[in-house]
């Protein structure tokens, strides 16, 4: 179960950061290069064709498939594992239609659908006119960030405690976009942008990469940044001590993408101050070796030498070497970038396991009544509650008030409110009726196993509310 929820959610992220990524990469570099370099007009479009034919749709099919393994790995977690129960229509639905998790999970879905109906028109219509050209990859965009914002919402954000969902939420949103900023473009890169370019001349070839990696370098350095915020302040949100950091796999898993991020800084770091400038200097070595041979027009007075065909084609086997190492280089940042993915799909599923580890009591897959005993809030009542036979589906709710002086007291109204604590399913309310033993029952709905919160809510006939409120486990 575990490893099918780290597949599901590993691919969700992957694909949105990459699908993203490349997005930006269609709206800051390639319309604007496109624009300005005439003469790499052909090498951006091969690009954009490249990836709107092997990469977009594909990528968004995975991405909507994902997402539907996630509701699955969902419904899995909350049945302790029982594909057969996961897939019953009723437990689907109530993922779907109840809290903000159905909310969001919809709103992933009908964003992806529509980003592939954008894909498919693009592929079916060529001919289209200057201006929807250059509104595509603004739609695109947006659509990615609502993409970014809905699946923050559905993700493990939302696995902390309520005074800390909104933090939470923002900085995991942030530190998606820092992703798909930064790594996002290095896939991109290496998948549509390295692969033409091996079919071009190498001084074409150098020429691009000069030329169209400076651009991209900007936004990049903006998601390394939300990236260097963001990942620290996050994992404050989840980790409570440091001995989280090696004693449960969240924390072992947040370890080891520390120790990726900075390894691929480092990578990226060797890039902009090594490998760049080298290429660039063979590359300008190699023009001016090509105009000096074709000008003939050196002489010893002004101290420049006359360049051979012979001296001319080493420079170029330079320019190549230098070309070839750049783009391994960001090769190997494309595969730190996919580990760096698969940790935070760990993180992902690893999550609840911080939050609920504390609240949940000792579960068991036999289904036995929950008896306790508690105070309201103002010390007023003693309240006896009681769940039969805690399960989930339909239960008994049983509840018995008495006052200060111990004695039953039926000269109130009951009700309760349920929630589930582990997945925002939203909160139920159940009013209770006397039974004519001195007690209060209905029955209600517990829609999954898990951990469930059960607010009590005791009403005098001087209209006083009293509140109690009392945390069980309910088996799966």
């Amino acid at each position: 179960m575990t490893l099918f929820s780290l597949m599901m959610v590993a691919l969700v992220d992957l694909s949105v950061i990459f699908w993203v990524g490349a997005q930006f990469w269609h709206t800051f570099v390639l319309q604007r290069v496109k624009r300005a370099n005439q003469e790499q007009r052909a090498i951006y479009q091969r690009v954009r064709r490249r990836f709107d034919r092997l990469f977009s749709w594909p990528v968004l099919l995975v991405l909507l498939i994902a997402n539907v393994g996630v509701l699955v790995s969902g419904a899995l977690s909350l049945t302790g594992g029982r594909w057969d129960q996961a897939f019953v229509p009723a437990l689907r639905k109530t993922l779907v239609t109840n809290g903000l998790f159905g909310i969001y999970w919809v709103m992933c879905e009908v964003l992806i659908i529509l980003a592939i109906a954008l894909v498919v028109y693009t592929l079916l219509f060529k001919q289209r006119s200057r201006f929807v050209n250059d509104a595509l990859p603004w739609v695109n965009l947006l659509l990615g960030f609502a993409l970014l914002i809905a699946i923050t919402l559905s993700g493990h954000a939302t696995a902390v405690s309520g005074d800390l969902v909104v933090y939470s939420v923002l900085l995991d949103g942030l530190h998606l976009l820092g992703a798909a900023l930064w790594i996002g473009s290095i896939l991109y890169i290496v998948t549509s942008y390295l692969p033409v370019l091996r079919s071009s001349p190498p001084v074409e070839r150098a020429r691009s990469l000069i030329r169209t990696l400076p651009r991209y370098s900007l936004f990049a350095l903006v998601g390394i940044i939300i990236i260097a915020i963001t990942g620290p302040l996050n994992a404050t949100v989840h980790i409570n001590s440091w001995n989280q950091l090696l004693t449960t796999p969240y924390g072992r898993a947040l370890v080891v993408k520390a120790l990726l991020v900075v390894t691929l800084l480092l990578t990226v770091v060797s890039e902009v101050l090594l490998f760049r400038p080298q290429l660039a200097t063979q590359y300008k070595k190699y023009l001016t070796a090509t105009d000096a041979v074709k000008l003939r027009t050196v002489t010893e007075s002004n101290r420049l030498v006359e360049f051979t065909a012979q001296q001319v084609k080493r420079l170029e086997e330079r320019m190549s070497t230098a070309t070839s190492r750049l783009m391994s280089v960001l090769r190997w940042e494309s595969l730190l970038g996919v580990a760096i993915i698969l940790c935070s799909g760990v993180l992902t599923v690893f999550a609840g396991t911080l939050s609920s580890a504390t609240a949940q009591t000792q579960p068991t897959t036999q289904s036995k009544p929950f008896h306790t005993t508690v105070l309201t809030t103002d010390h007023t009542f003693t309240v006896e509650f009681d769940v039969s036979p805690n399960r989930f589906g339909t239960n008994l709710f049983t509840v018995s008030t008495l006052n200060s002086q111990g004695v039953l007291d039926t000269h109130v109204v009951v009700s309760l409110t349920t929630t589930m604590l582990d997945m925002d399913m939203g909160t139920n309310s159940i009013t209770l009726q006397p039974d004519g033993k001195d007690h209060f029952s209905a029955r209600g709905e517990l829609s999954m196993g898990g951990n469930w919160q059960i607010r009590i809510l005791i009403r005098t006939p001087d209209g006083t509310l009293h509140v109690a409120t009392v945390k069980f486990f309910t088996p799966f």
